[in-house]
């Protein structure tokens, strides 16, 4: 007869083993490391959810997949995980860029429908969007020839991927609360750029321009990430093995300790295994977060 509470003993044993990374609050002054491990793991399971889509698709031959420039013919053999770190490595990509890239696929899914995130579009995806971000973000960046290198591609080929996405978005590679909102409608007229200043003002109407645009729909990707995929438990790529919280939920849970005692650091973290399980989960998508509560419990039966 198989013991069933020394197999949860030993599930909670590795899981106490999986130490606990505080991230700061400000996504600027995360370690590149800790931001790269996090999107790689909201981007891999992103993927798993589009893949199985188009599994299904298939078999009811209800979706012509369409190929795009970022298809490559077959799936790279480097990782999301290791291509990211290699980009940031020999491109020196700040996180500003990293957080963006994510951005960049709600941007561009919403304007072009036959483009989706698979295992054949991912590494040309973050190739381009780095290097657009890199070029639009910072007051440093490198050449074209450079990033083609260190990505795996000739340099023609970027710059063709460059154009296009450009061109696909209508170059508005600087994160705003508007930008699909804008970049929607102007695909709907088939303009480049609204001109017109009574269209402009409709569609102004049903957006939420603020200040610190752009930082504020970084810092909103920064923490979505965080409470997606911060867990161990949750993540589809398990590269890096460790639980990710940022210093407010820690404060959080010290100030609602039942037992009104300051907690050791150790303590604490041993207690994220169960504070920090999510009701519903979600993951980031065409601008909205698409519930996957139904994926994990899939993948919990895979393991």
């Amino acid at each position: 007869m198989r013991n069933v509470s020394s197999g949860l003993d030993v599930q909670e044993q590795t899981a106490a083993s999986i130490p606990t990374v505080v991230l700061p609050t400000d996504f600027s002054k995360c370690p590149r490391t800790d931001l790269i491990a996090l999107i790689s793991r909201m981007l891999v399971f992103l993927i798993h959810i589009n893949e199985k889509n188009k599994k299904s698709n298939s078999k009811n031959q209800s979706h012509e997949v369409k190929l795009t420039r970022f298809h490559s013919s077959a799936p790279p053999s480097i990782s999301v995980y290791n291509y990211l770190l290699r980009l940031a490595k020999y491109s020196s990509i700040e996180q500003c860029v990293f957080l963006t890239s994510l951005y960049y696929i709600d941007l561009l899914s919403s304007v072009y429908k036959d483009f989706t995130l698979d295992s054949l579009t991912v590494h040309r995806f973050l190739l381009t969007s780095t290097t657009v971000a890199s070029k639009g973000l910072c007051d440093t960046f490198c050449t074209n020839a450079h990033y083609a290198k260190v990505g795996g591609v000739q340099c023609s080929e970027l710059n063709l991927l460059e154009r296009e996405f450009l061109r696909r978005i209508n170059y508005r590679i600087l994160p705003r609360d508007d930008n699909i909102t804008l970049c929607k409608y102007e695909s709907h007229l088939g303009k480049v750029v609204i001109t017109d200043k009574i269209e402009y003002e409709y569609v102004l109407k049903n957006t939420k321009n603020h200040e610190n645009s752009g930082y504020n729909v970084l810092n909103t990707y920064y923490r979505k990430i965080i409470q997606l995929v911060g867990k161990f438990s949750l993540a589809t790529d398990i590269s890096r093995r460790a639980n990710f919280v940022l210093e407010d939920t820690l404060s959080h849970i010290v100030q609602n300790d039942n037992n009104g005692k300051k907690r050791s650091f150790e303590a604490i973290q041993a207690s994220l295994h169960g504070d920090l399980g999510l009701s519903a989960s979600y993951t980031l998508q065409g601008n909205t977060f698409h519930n996957y509560s139904d994926e994990k419990k899939a993948l919990k039966k895979q393991k």
